[in-house]
């Protein structure tokens, strides 16, 4: 949901869209990535690059300000 109201792609995880966002050099994917991979690698108890692992290929050409292009 708070991806949709972003401006990003409703069926697009927020996850995903930082994550394009992070490989396009966009410095808020960068500092996302950073936090939900601190959060992902709490709670599986191994480090973890969640946003590289979430990334959907198939999703975000529904949004509206699009992000990782």
């Amino acid at each position: 949901m708070c991806n949709a109201i972003a401006g990003g792609d409703p069926d697009e995880t927020i996850s995903s869209r930082a994550g394009k966002a992070r490989a396009a050099g966009r410095e808020w994917g960068c500092i996302l990535c950073a936090f939900l991979g601190w959060v992902a690698t709490l709670i599986a108890g191994q480090p973890t690059d969640h946003c590289a692992e979430s990334i959907e290929t198939n999703e975000g050409s529904r949004a509206i300000i699009p992000d990782g292009d």
